[in-house]
């Protein structure tokens, strides 16, 4: 006789993003965590993408299971009312979205999943009454709160409580289960498991750079500000893309900085846990840095980063950055970098700001409805 964690180990769920220079990778990256802790769990699971996420293609090798593409097709549906703010990252309406979605379910899964869940921008309840017709559940992840939803499950792990539940509860209805902030936050095991207490910094300080996989003019602005910092450092730059183009052979820093691009990384939590001080876009990465007790410095690169920010810095786990001016970038860098009280305070604020527990949280929601 099975057990009943063995009967709900066994439920399918299929995922539907997209990624490409104009969405981001960070949709996919936080579909494939998901999809990793449950697919831990025995889950099958499957990715929805359009062709646009060949430009992306990098975070597809994260998710644990079949991606699969949709396919165009010839019969083309309006949708009706007033579109949504980022409409145009659809190939079609959200009709042709959705039915695309449904003949994927019922030719290639047989029919059968328990789940859809959808970290799209473009999609809103219509999409999701059309797709979770019947006994399906519908999980939405977001971080605008500009449309209206209708799903069982919503998260959006960059609003505090609070905010997000005014933001969300009349998008949602009164029948959805908001997850909201940290607590739910869609951090990988390998983070969780890397935690670490404050280390004391050695000679050589150890910098972390993160653009957050699409934004390399970040990293080349900090950069311009440390290149003539007097203490040498040893930097660890992640990028997303292995064609991200980035080559620092020529660069003022890499004559002066130990410098080491990582592209593409498996196991991320292995060279972010080595930093000293990360500076890093004020995106889902903040998560990960705090689980990790990393001190950082954020900057804001799009306007959904502030709740993010502000969080992070209210709790004391990181500082916010402009990198507009290079002498006062540097010398913020250089007065942190010399204050290991401060550091130590601030890897115990992202301890007590992110438990990496949220996507465990999350699947357990899942595996018993």
């Amino acid at each position: 006789m099975r057990s009943e964690n063995e009967d709900q180990g066994m439920k399918k769920i299929l995922f539907r993003s997209d990624g490409s220079p104009v969405i981001g990778v960070g949709h996919l990256v936080r579909c494939s965590t998901l999809a990793m802790e449950l697919h831990a769990r025995g889950c099958e699971v499957h990715l929805a993408v359009h062709g646009s996420a060949e430009s992306a293609r990098w975070p597809l090798t994260l998710f644990p299971g079949q991606v699969h593409e949709l396919q165009n097709s010839e019969i083309q549906t309006e949708d009706q009312g007033d579109p949504v703010a980022h409409a145009d990252w659809l190939l079609g309406s959200q009709a042709d979205d959705a039915r695309k979605t449904l003949d994927l379910i019922n030719i290639q899964l047989q029919g059968s999943v328990d789940w859809i869940v959808v970290d799209h921008y473009a999609l809103d309840s219509r999409w999701h009454r059309q797709v979770g017709a019947g006994d399906r559940h519908v999980m939405a992840i977001d971080d605008l709160a500009d449309r209206e939803f209708e799903v069982q499950l919503l998260l959006d792990q960059n609003r505090e409580e609070k905010s997000g539940l005014q933001a969300y509860r009349a998008l949602a209805g009164e029948a959805c289960r908001l997850l909201m902030g940290p607590d739910w936050a869609l951090v990988r095991r390998c983070f969780r498991e890397s935690r670490r207490p404050f280390k004391a910094i050695g000679n050589r300080p150890r910098l972390l750079l993160m653009s957050g996989g699409t934004n390399s003019l970040m990293i080349t602005k900090c950069l311009d500000a440390i290149a003539n910092m007097e203490q040498e450092l040893e930097i660890d730059i992640i990028v997303g893309s292995p064609d991200s183009g980035m080559d620092l052979s020529g660069h003022e820093a890499a004559n002066r900085h130990r410098i080491r691009i990582h592209s593409a990384v498996s196991d991320p939590a292995s060279i972010m846990s080595q930093a000293d001080l990360a500076v890093s876009a004020a995106g889902s990465t903040v998560w990960e840095l705090a689980c990790l007790g990393v001190p950082s410095l954020l900057v804001r690169i799009a306007d959904n980063q502030i709740p993010v920010l502000k969080q992070a810095v209210d709790s004391g786990a990181a500082c916010s950055l402009e990198l507009d001016d290079e002498a006062a970038t540097r010398q913020t860098l250089e007065n942190l970098l010399a204050d290991a009280d401060r550091l130590a305070e601030m890897t115990d604020a992202g301890h007590g700001l992110v438990d990496g527990l949220g996507t465990s949280r999350i699947a357990d929601l899942m595996l018993k409805s």
